[in-house]
């Protein structure tokens, strides 16, 4: 948005809006897709009536991208259950989902686990060998493993956010407290 409007609050607001805009769209569709219109439209009411999505929108936070994206990665994983390749889109949708905001990054991982040991369960070691799943899991990998030696060679570090690191690290040393 910087690059075509200028660096400026208006282009921040114009970005915010147009990503609030797109994640009800996106809402709206992958809901229609999947359930139906009148389901759809309700879906998509609930999200553009909410006063956490109004308020994230008008201060142009990362979590209406991070929405558009969560809700185009579970319309490719629930696809794929009837359409196997579509979990390929799955897999590059969570990568970019994970970049989107440094605190879901470990979200997307533990949900992609989750949804490994469901499939292991029900289908057995060979989803392993299911070329649409592992390619998902490569793509995955390729968005997440790029985007982390970016940051080791710029900053030092693969992680998204030296705060949250930290955050972790004290969490896990302290779970007490």
């Amino acid at each position: 948005a910087y690059q075509v409007l200028g660096f400026s609050r208006d282009a921040t607001h114009i970005a915010g809006i147009a990503l609030g805009l797109a994640a009800i769209l996106v809402t709206y569709l992958c809901s229609r897709d999947l359930y139906g219109k009148s389901r759809a439209l309700v879906a998509t009411a609930g999200i553009a009536v909410s006063p956490l999505f109004i308020q994230n929108t008008g201060q142009a936070y990362s979590e209406n991208l991070v929405l558009l994206l969560f809700v185009l990665t579970l319309w490719a994983i629930l696809k794929s259950l009837t359409r196997p390749w579509f979990i390929v889109a799955a897999g590059f949708l969570a990568g970019l989902g994970y970049l989107t905001k440094s605190s879901m990054g470990y979200f997307f991982i533990i949900a992609g686990l989750g949804g490994l040991a469901w499939r292991l369960y029900w289908k057995g070691w060979k989803v392993l060998r299911d070329p649409a799943y592992v390619t998902a899991i490569v793509l995955f990998g390729a968005v997440v493993g790029s985007w982390a030696l970016r940051n080791l060679l710029l900053f030092g570090s693969w992680e998204t956010s030296a705060h949250l690191g930290a955050a972790y690290a004290a969490a896990f040393h302290h779970p007490l407290q």
